[in-house]
């Protein structure tokens, strides 16, 4: 009965779609477990929301609304349609189940093409390493367009990879497609180029399949490229691509402080700005390359890479080998480019995980590890437990709770302020409260801006000495009200006002977070100019910045 049953268990490890299955079964109820319910979106997201809403709601992609990125808004909104338009969480949920879904099937692409080096056995653990990352995890809850554009990068190189011509000719559609989500998509077709030569020298015609191959790809460029010149005045795909260019080759070239943008104050008028730039992309890249090793594929990466050099294998590469080379090399420009600039985020990484996770299964191949079903579930395990821990160790329920606060916190600031100072991060809230308050209908975009307009304005607090003198500086630009929560890296003013609010006979207190039962204990006060002016007030000459 015992060998039976063993025989049994051998058997499972050649049946992909049972493994798959259980695999993205345990990856769906990870991400179901750290879902941001009741959470809307932020930043560029709740943009990117928006037009998806709007593009649901007309029929068409939005006039004026310059988003270069719109391939993921306008493929959620058709599934928009479907929705009662009363709900405003129903929408966001429901795109945020669509970039789940697509990041749990990307396993069948990193499968498919781990499957073109390796065993079956080794893939499973390939596809595992993917959708157990908890980066990837918490990036799919996030309703990007990161899930959809990996899973479509992935699933072109796999294509590309086949030994059938006709099949390498669907993978620049595919790439195609990708760059309708992502315009650094476009990159790839370079080194796809670059390979499709190589591989392809010994054949007849080469040109000609050449010229078959980038046409398939062009053919579906261009239709989303003449709409979007149409709405916005740009095809979203070169312009973005060639104004990075532009960057590198004119921007970087700052001739007084006036022309630094706020966003990179590290420019340098009148300086070789190229050469910081190309040392912090290096250095940015070699920092988060590192640092997405950690937890799972550092117990991988180092043995495989180890192993390459011990065995000398770079001298015996193989032209699917080189072309992953090439095409990873290629997708680390834009995270370099980002990285130049100091953007600092290991998200610009995350497009090469699927070829990381090839990577890492190599260490498993040499040391010839063979349908060993034990071994399987012990490795799937093993990965799968870091996770947890990490996710447990990240403790997200306590974040989202926080996060839950925030955006109520916010609400009240919609609707009973014009003005109020900056409070980073949670005043990120301060846009999707004023959605979910106008909701269903959408506020006015910025005219030839990929964001919607704000009405409550924010303005900065930092490096204020006195309050007397950050409230004259902005009064006639419509501050209406002060927040503060007391934490220590608001500053001076923000303490004092939180802790002795009755030295400020001029500022009344109209929200306590205290008296609605919220953690986060918040304090917003309202400026009563009457008593403001006449009281006597002593500040320094300090400047304030507004941030529109």
């Amino acid at each position: 009965m015992s060998n039976v049953i063993e025989l049994k268990l051998q058997k499972i490890p050649q049946k992909p779609i049972i493994i798959l299955s259980c695999i993205a079964v345990i990856g769906l109820i990870l991400r179901l477990y750290t879902f941001p319910y009741e959470i809307p979106f932020r930043l560029d997201l709740i943009d990117n929301f928006s037009y998806a809403v709007l593009t649901s709601q007309l029929g068409e992609f939005p006039n004026g609304f310059q988003l270069a990125n719109n391939g993921w808004p306008g493929f959620v909104s058709l599934f928009f349609s479907f929705l009662n338009p009363e709900n405003f969480f129903d929408f966001v949920h429901l795109q945020r189940f669509l970039s789940i879904t697509l990041s749990i099937l990307t396993i069948i692409p990193v499968y498919l093409l781990l499957r073109r080096f390796f065993e079956k056995f080794l893939a499973y653990v390939g596809a595992a390493l993917f959708v157990f990352d908890y980066r990837i995890i918490i990036d799919s809850i996030a309703g990007s367009n990161t899930p959809l554009f990996i899973f479509l990068i992935t699933f072109g190189i796999f294509l590309f990879l086949s030994k059938n011509t006709k099949v390498i000719y669907l993978s620049f559609g595919v790439i195609a497609f990708a760059s309708l989500i992502r315009y650094e998509g476009l990159i790839l077709l370079i080194p796809f180029s670059i390979m499709f030569f190589f591989r392809l020298r010994k054949q007849k015609n080469v040109i000609f399949k050449y010229f078959l191959a980038i046409s398939i790809a062009i053919l579906i460029l261009l239709p989303m490229a003449y709409l979007r010149i149409e709405k916005t005045g740009e095809d979203g795909l070169t312009s973005h691509l060639l104004a990075g260019v532009t960057y590198v080759t004119t921007d970087l070239k700052v001739s007084s402080p006036e022309d630094i943008p706020s966003d990179e104050p590290w420019l340098k008028p009148n300086q070789d700005n190229v050469g910081p730039f190309i040392i912090s992309g290096l250095t940015g890249l070699i920092q988060y390359l590192t640092w997405i090793t950690v937890p799972v594929f550092m117990f991988f990466l180092p043995v495989s890479i180890f192993m390459i050099l011990k065995n000398h294998s770079y001298k015996k590469i193989d032209n699917r080998t080189l072309s992953i080379i090439v095409i990873g090399f290629f997708m680390l420009l834009p995270a370099f480019y980002m990285y130049g600039r100091n953007f600092e985020e290991v998200k610009y990484l995350y497009f090469l995980f699927p070829i990381i996770c090839l990577f890492c299964i190599y260490a498993l191949n040499i040391f010839k590890i063979k349908k060993h079903f034990l071994i399987l579930t012990i490795l799937i395990a093993g990965v799968l437990f870091l996770t947890i821990g990490v996710i447990h160790y990240q403790n997200l329920n306590l974040d989202y709770e926080h996060e839950r606060e925030a955006f109520e916190i916010s609400s009240f600031v919609v609707d009973n302020v014009t003005g109020i100072n900056r409070y980073s991060p949670e005043s990120q809230f301060v846009k999707p409260a004023e959605v979910f308050k106008k909701w269903p209908n959408i506020p006015d975009t910025q005219i030839n801006s990929p964001k919607i307009l704000r009405d409550t304005k924010l303005f900065s607090l930092v490096d204020y000495k006195s309050i007397e003198k950050f409230i004259e500086d902005s009064k006639e630009q419509g501050l209406s009200h002060v927040f503060v929560d007391g934490r220590s890296n608001r500053g001076i003013i923000d303490n004092d006002l939180f802790f002795n609010e009755k030295n400020y006979p001029y500022l009344i207190k109209e929200f306590d977070s205290k008296e609605f039962g919220l953690k986060y204990h918040v304090k917003i006060f309202r400026i009563d100019y009457s008593l403001f002016e006449n009281s006597d007030t002593y500040y320094s000459k300090d400047q304030q910045v507004y941030i529109p």
